[in-house]
């Protein structure tokens, strides 16, 4: 009677294991220093949007960031406007946030900021 036993985790787990060394691999060969830039230009692009009247405060670090309005309802229609616009951000109550993938381009953060700057402006009138 052979005894099968399972640790569990994913140290065991030769598919895993792999995967995480191909991340290693990635973020040995620039991965990490596109994430630090792409995520300085939107952490910056954030802070530029706090001049919106209808901008409480921004954060954010590498590609996370939120930004906090002062009503839920712009918070709402900003949410609703950016997804229109193709954008998948989550909002709720007065804060709309946002996990971009470690592959997002400047070039689709740029698109992402300048459409959120658009629809502040738009709400602003």
């Amino acid at each position: 009677d052979d005894l099968f036993v399972y640790a569990g985790g994913s140290g065991d787990d030769p598919v895993a294991c792999r995967a995480a060394c191909e991340v290693f691999r990635q973020l040995e060969n620039g991965l990490l220093d596109h994430i630090r830039e792409t995520g300085k230009l939107l952490v910056d692009g954030l802070k530029a949007l706090e001049s919106s009247p209808l901008v409480k405060v921004s954060r954010g670090i590498g590609l996370w960031g939120a930004i906090d309005f002062y009503d839920s309802a712009v918070c709402a229609k900003v949410g609703a406007a950016i997804v229109e616009r193709g954008f998948l951000p989550g909002y709720g109550g007065t804060t709309l946030f946002f996990r971009s993938p470690y592959v997002v381009t400047k070039a689709q953060v740029q698109a992402f900021l300048d459409a959120l700057g658009e629809i502040l402006n738009q709400l602003e009138q």
